[in-house]
């Protein structure tokens, strides 16, 4: 596992079993560096990959916030969680 899927994944679990709740601010990059020992590209790459996935948002010049789970889209295009109502199919 890569250094920035670890970080992700450590975020994602704490966001998913309720450690992080939405709209919570999440620690600074520059905090993230220090607390796990790695570049700042690293932790980059794991926002940016949090972002994609839709756990967090980026708000210019106030950091990375948690966003609402009820509708969460993977990486990997698959749905967790219930559909989104503007997505959901009609019979």
């Amino acid at each position: 596992m890569k250094k920035y899927e670890i970080i992700c994944a450590r975020i994602r679990s704490e966001i998913l079993d309720g450690t992080r709740r939405q709209g919570e601010k999440l620690p600074s990059i520059r905090a993230c560096v220090e607390q796990f020992h790695l570049s700042k590209t690293t932790v980059e790459h794991a926002f940016a990959q949090l972002q994609l996935e839709g756990y967090i948002t980026a708000r210019a010049q106030k950091g990375y916030y948690v966003n609402e789970i009820t509708y969460i889209r993977e990486y990997s295009g698959r749905k967790e969680d219930s559909p989104a109502p503007e997505e959901e199919k009609i019979p």
